[in-house]
C-alpha cells in the first residue's frame, strides 16, 4: 500500500492487517515519524518518503496494489499532475477521501465577521469527483456521515478559543469576542473543549480501479 499525504498514518492504519508493506510519502518529517511509530508492532513493513507529491518524490515511490490519499486534495494547487500520479503508482485501485467541503469551511461566518472577507462556497468533493472522472478514469463517489466526535480538544477553554484566534489572525484581546460568535460550535466533549461545525463534516470517499 501507499498512502500519498500520510501524515500520522490515520488513512492507511484500519488497513494494515491486510497489508504486508506500507510507504508513507509526506512533506512533513514530523508527520512520517508518527506514521513509522503508528505501525510499531504491527508486523507491517514501513517505508517512509519525505516530499511533495507528486514532485519530486513519484519517482522515488514504487508502485503498490493499492494507493490511498486522505484530506490531502484541498491543500493541491494543480489536480491533474496529482491524480495522475496516484493512478500510474497503483497496480489495482485509488482511493481518495476527502471532507465534502473544505474543512475550515464553517469558519467562512466568522471571516465575514472580523475581517469584512467573503469566500466562495467552494470548492466541494463533487468538484474533485468530476475533475477525477475528465482525466478518464471510471471513479465513484459515496459520502458518509459526519462523526462530529472524531475530533482532539484542549483541556481548557480558553486554549480552544485561542486556536480559533489564531486561525482568524485576530489579537489577543479579542477572545470573548470570538467565544461570543462561535456560539455553540465552542462545546466540551469527553472532557477535552474544541470548535467546529455541530454536526461536524460530511466525508466523501472516491475511487477507481485500475
Amino acid at each position: 500500500m501507499l498512502d500519498v499525504g500520510c501524515g500520522g498514518g490515520a488513512t492507511s492504519r484500519p488497513l494494515a492487517a491486510r497489508a504486508g508493506r506500507i510507504t508513507g510519502v509526506d512533506a512533513q518529517h514530523d508527520m512520517l515519524e508518527s506514521f513509522a511509530e503508528a505501525f510499531e508492532g504491527s508486523g507491517v513493513a514501513v517505508e517512509t518518503i519525505l516530499g511533495a507529491w507528486p514532485e519530486p518524490v513519484a519517482t522515488l515511490a514504487s508502485k503498490a496494489d493499492v494507493v490511498v490519499c486522505g484530506h490531502v486534495l484541498y491543500n493541491v494547487q494543480d489536480l491533474d499532475p496529482f491524480i495522475e500520479a496516484l493512478t500510474s503508482h497503483a497496480r489495482l485501485r485509488v482511493v481518495v477521501e476527502i471532507t465534502a467541503q473544505h474543512p475550515l469551511a464553517w469558519m467562512d461566518d466568522l471571516w465575514e465577521r472580523f475581517h469584512q472577507i467573503r469566500f466562495p462556497s467552494g470548492p466541494r468533493a463533487e468538484v474533485a469527483y468530476g475533475a477525477i472522472v475528465e482525466l478518464g478514469s471510471d471513479a465513484r463517489i459515496e459520502s458518509s456521515p459526519a462523526d462530529a466526535d472524531r475530533r482532539g480538544g484542549f483541556d481548557r477553554r480558553e486554549d480552544a478559543v485561542a486556536l480559533m484566534r489564531r486561525r482568524l489572525c485576530l489579537p489577543f484581546d479579542r477572545d470573548d469576542e470570538i467565544a461570543e460568535a462561535l456560539g455553540d460550535r465552542l462545546r466540551v466533549h469527553d472532557g477535552l473543549w474544541s470548535a467546529g461545525p455541530p454536526n461536524g463534516t460530511p466525508v466523501a470517499t472516491i475511487w477507481w480501479d485500475v
